[in-house]
């Protein structure tokens, strides 16, 4: 994030919602939204299996991290 304030630069950070539980994380999440920044939705638990997913289950992914980002944030995640 501080080399893209330095530059000038907004980006898109994707973020895997079992990852907001951590409070370092957090921050600088909190961090980057302050900043401009684009939070995007990357599943809840970034499976390397989402082919094996019915499309309930990879619908819920996307919406557990939803709900988990606009918790901890109060913004809600692009869906990217």
């Amino acid at each position: 994030v501080e080399k893209f304030k330095k530059a000038n630069l907004k980006s898109t950070l994707f973020i895997v919602g079992k990852d907001i539980k951590n409070k370092s994380i957090q921050s600088y999440i909190f961090h980057a939204i302050n900043d401009g920044h684009e939070i995007a939705n990357h599943s809840f638990e970034h499976s390397n299996r989402f082919s094996t997913l019915t499309d309930k289950m990879f619908q819920a992914e996307v919406q557990k991290t939803n709900d988990a980002i606009y918790s901890a944030f109060g913004v809600s995640g692009s869906q990217l």
